[in-house]
């Protein structure tokens, strides 16, 4: 199964091979706070918090441009330390997809998502 994803009218495909790729190096780790709202005499409810971690290109989805730069960032920072050979241990054995493909897509939803902050990210 491939994924297709984009910004705005930018659309991109890479084959579902890729998913140990993506899921070793794409990382949504956020610490989050719900405001509860308030009880009848108008007294804070305060704030419950929780952590959202997902993994891989559908971590992306439904992020705008602007939340979605420093995934992207570190996404980049990860394949740069990475101390073995990238293509070697992640492209696909049938030669249906590479990290090179990969890393170039990236680049471009990078590019888009810094030309289009406040739009959101879909990932099929």
């Amino acid at each position: 199964m491939s994924h297709s994803f984009g910004i705005e009218s930018f659309n991109y495909d890479c084959t579902g091979n890729m998913h140990p790729f993506w899921n070793e190096f794409i990382e949504l780790d956020l610490e989050l706070k719900h405001f509860n709202g308030f009880d009848d005499k108008g007294e804070s409810l305060g704030y419950e918090e929780y952590n959202v971690n997902k993994k891989g290109i559908k971590a992306l989805n439904n992020l705008k441009g602007h939340e979605a730069i420093p995934v992207i960032k570190e996404f980049f920072v990860r394949c740069r330390n990475y101390r073995s050979n990238l293509g070697g241990d992640y492209d696909s054995p049938n030669g249906w997809g590479t990290v090179e493909v990969c890393i170039v897509l990236m680049g471009q939803l990078l590019i888009d998502c810094i030309e289009n902050p406040y739009k959101e990210i879909w990932v099929n």
